[in-house]
């Protein structure tokens, strides 16, 4: 979990900044009240232009602004469940379940498609995600241990990237492209911050990989986005 300051952001100047989500987590009430946590940022309608954050209403930000569909489809993506890790096993069990979610995604969207080269993209993405799946399962059996990684490191901005929604089963293709993107982005985050955690220089560079082939997927599914919904 990023750093905050006690009162979160500080700047902010409107009279009931203690509603707004970045004083909430702040004072810890994404973790004592969760479950009222994760209703105020399910189905993200707007955005806080000063800390990025994602909210159901502009009430619960400082300076927020209306998402457009496709955002606010990519937003719930990564709005996410805050969870905190007692151990790299746990944090790399979560990270092979996004990898196997990510391969069913990408079947499925494979299977929605009619371009045969964005298929054949698709089920290239499908495959990369198989190879990273593999990847982190070799690193959880080779036992890193706490005494390499320190429990409290857990908590560097990997916690608000890690959630295990599903998408819509009703959702049509350019919504599942959204989606996917709000997916890809978390991963990177995610690979991102894991890196910076991890002293041995083979693995921290393996997950700088694994961060990068991921802002490919999303560089690359945003261009297909656009052609689909200009």
């Amino acid at each position: 979990m990023t750093n905050e300051t006690v009162g979160g952001n500080s700047g902010c100047e409107g009279s009931s900044h203690e509603q707004h989500l970045c004083y909430m987590v702040s004072q810890g009430f994404h973790l004592t009240d969760a479950d009222e946590y994760k209703a105020l940022v399910r189905d993200p309608q707007f955005r806080c232009q000063k800390c990025g954050r994602a909210a159901k209403s502009g009430a619960n930000l400082c300076d927020p602004v209306k998402l457009s569909r496709y955002q606010a489809i990519a937003s719930e993506g990564f709005a996410g469940r805050m969870m905190k890790f007692g151990s790299v096993d746990e944090l790399l069990d979560a990270a092979i379940i996004r990898e196997i979610k990510a391969q069913e995604l990408y079947a499925k969207m494979a299977s929605m498609v009619e371009n045969p080269w964005m298929k054949k993209v698709l089920d290239g993405f499908a495959r990369e995600e198989r190879l990273h799946q593999a990847k982190l399962e070799a690193v959880k059996a080779g036992e890193i241990t706490l005494q390499e990684v320190q429990t409290s490191d857990l908590d560097v901005g990997i916690a608000d990237n890690i959630e295990d929604s599903k998408p819509d089963a009703n959702m049509d293709y350019p919504e599942l492209l959204a989606y996917a993107i709000g997916k890809e982005n978390a991963s990177v985050k995610l690979y991102t911050a894991m890196s910076s955690i991890i002293s041995e220089p083979e693995l921290k560079d393996m997950f700088l990989k694994l961060a990068r082939e991921e802002a490919n997927h999303k560089r690359r599914l945003e261009i297909e986005y656009d052609l689909m919904t200009s």
